[in-house]
């Protein structure tokens, strides 16, 4: 992965991490790394986590949004899906999002979560470059995930 969490974690914080920040990070990674999702997806996975970083958002939720991803890439290669994320259609992310809605181990703030990391993911991968950042400030989303409601 092409992300130093190490690094980026810096001495210049005097403040003590009592829920190691920096640990998270690099389990996020080590699991992303390790998984049986496709090789695509590790490898959008990781792009997307390196553009986050960039946009200033936090080492946490860098993690969340990894670890949310792996998993839901899990899920659709469970479900029959060989492409993972990247490859999935329109009704592979509705059968997703049926599969999250009606999980009874997730609570409603996770489910939302999830949504809300799948929007993120897709609003990013399949966005032109160079329109990327108007997409996000319009609230815009390509077709596959277009079917959730307010996140």
């Amino acid at each position: 992965m092409s992300f130093k969490w190490k690094e980026s974690i810096g001495s210049t914080n005097q403040i003590a991490d009592i829920h190691r920040y920096d640990l998270r990070g690099v389990k996020a990674f080590s699991h992303l790394q390790y998984s049986s999702i496709p090789e695509g997806d590790k490898k959008k996975i990781a792009e997307f986590s390196d553009v986050l970083r960039t946009q200033w958002v936090s080492l946490v939720r860098v993690a969340k949004y990894v670890c949310t991803l792996n998993t839901l890439s899990r899920f659709l290669t469970e479900a029959g899906c060989s492409n993972g994320l990247c490859g999935a259609d329109k009704n592979d992310v509705n059968m997703l999002s049926a599969r999250i809605s009606q999980s009874t181990c997730y609570t409603t703030h996770t489910k939302r979560d999830c949504v809300a990391s799948l929007k993120r993911f897709y609003q990013w991968l399949k966005a032109p470059p160079d329109e990327c950042s108007a997409w996000r400030r319009r609230h815009r989303y390509p077709a596959e995930v277009r079917m959730s409601s307010r996140t």
